[in-house]
């Protein structure tokens, strides 16, 4: 996670992994003062572990610097080692906007198995022109059986839940995923 800031949807979160799962304990891996891109964070990371303290986990522990600024396949599979290593874990749990695990499951298979054909399609449409992103989503569209995993590959938390699934199973962790769905803000 990286709580950056830490809000009532991290809240929900927390107290829903834990009633769901029937956690006894709920360890937050949290980026420290830089996130994602390498950009700081908002808030110094002893206050965002302090909150994610008073709302629930019991754990905080510092994601190293190297994976919290990487892209979602780093931040995931450094997240995954991590985890593993405790030997304590037995649910990696995140968000999605989907919250279907089945679907994500079935997603990250593909995407796996796929790769090289997904990577190949993806430049050669980045010949053509399109962006990275715009080509893989183009590849994708082209070798996906299903239009509702080209849907669900669009939304930002599903594609580091993807990632999250895709390091378990490159890594035969042990670990189970869950999904929380998120709910749009009103």
């Amino acid at each position: 996670c990286e709580y950056n800031p830490f809000h009532n949807g991290h809240a929900y979160h927390i107290r829903r992994t834990r009633e769901e799962t029937g956690a006894r304990c709920v360890i937050a891996l949290m980026s420290g003062n830089y996130v994602q891109r390498g950009t700081p964070a908002i808030m110094e990371k002893q206050l965002r572990a302090q909150m994610a303290l008073d709302h629930g986990a019991d754990i905080v522990i510092e994601l190293p610097l190297w994976y919290a600024c990487g892209s979602a396949p780093y931040f995931a599979a450094g997240s995954v080692a991590l985890l593993d290593s405790l030997h304590v874990v037995d649910i990696l749990s995140f968000g999605s906007e989907c919250g279907d695990i089945g679907l994500l499951s079935e997603l990250s298979d593909f995407l796996t198995e796929n790769h090289c054909r997904l990577e190949k399609l993806a430049s050669d449409y980045v010949r053509q022109g399109h962006s990275y992103p715009k080509a893989r989503d183009l590849a994708l569209r082209q070798l996906a059986p299903d239009s509702a995993w080209v849907r669900a590959a669009e939304e930002p938390n599903n594609l580091l839940a993807l990632e999250y699934m895709k390091a378990l199973r490159q890594t035969h962790s042990r670990i189970r995923p869950f999904c929380v769905t998120r709910h749009a803000s009103r």
